[in-house]
């Protein structure tokens, strides 16, 4: 006996029992498919993400995060993962002053450091350059390679893949990671900011989820 058939006989009136039953399925479509969405972000990454020769990895942990900035310098989404910068390299994430955009984020040194969340975007080598662009000359930030002995991906074993073997690379302000002393003035930002560049940022977090956004506001300082 079917779903619309047992129906039926609960509550009498076929055409209606197939109009609910149409309805109720018409819901678990659309809940699925806003899951499936959001683990288009958050999902772990499988090995074959790792194999690919012409693949580089950069930690994102601003505006890189958000899909429009992406279509902007990509022209499609990349694959990527969320990830996490672990105490254990001696670092946070700040919003600090900048002449460009009232203020921006940089990664510094620091004696309370804090994880850092993010992600991972696996891109062709070939974007290199566009994404140098944006990041160099519009916001004048420099490429640096980072190790992954202090990253953690959600779920995922870093001892199962070549990760170790890829370059992973991180844009920071002025090339290093200064003293939280050395830095520009720091400032605190809300989730109702209205500047354009932390409500992009803070756009592309949401997108991660709510709990992925409220680590980022918790962990940035």
């Amino acid at each position: 006996m079917d779903v619309c058939n047992i129906y039926f006989c609960l509550f009498g009136n076929h055409n209606h029992s197939i109009l609910y039953i149409g309805l109720i399925k018409l819901f678990l479509l659309n809940s699925m498919s806003e899951k499936t969405k959001k683990k288009s972000i958050t999902t772990s990454p499988n090995n074959s993400l790792f194999n690919n020769s012409e693949k580089v990895y950069i930690f994102c942990y601003g505006s890189l995060i958000n899909k429009t900035i992406q279509k902007k310098i990509f022209g499609h989404h990349p694959e990527c993962f969320r990830a996490v910068i672990t105490k254990n390299a001696g670092l946070k994430r700040c919003w600090i002053e900048s002449s460009s955009s009232g203020f921006t984020l940089n990664i510094v040194k620091s004696n309370n450091p804090s994880t850092i969340n993010g992600i991972i975007l696996s891109v062709d080598k070939k974007y290199l350059e566009k994404l140098d662009e944006y990041e160099i000359k519009e916001n004048r930030h420099i490429k640096k390679k980072i190790s992954w002995n202090n990253i953690n991906i959600d779920g995922n074993d870093l001892n199962n893949n070549n990760l170790k073997t890829k370059k992973l690379y991180i844009y920071l302000i002025d090339g290093k990671l200064k003293k939280e002393k050395e830095n520009r003035k720091q400032i605190y930002v809300s989730k109702n900011t209205k500047n354009y560049y932390a409500k992009t940022v803070i756009k592309g977090f949401k997108n991660c989820g709510e709990d992925y956004l409220d680590i980022f506001m918790k962990t940035t300082f």
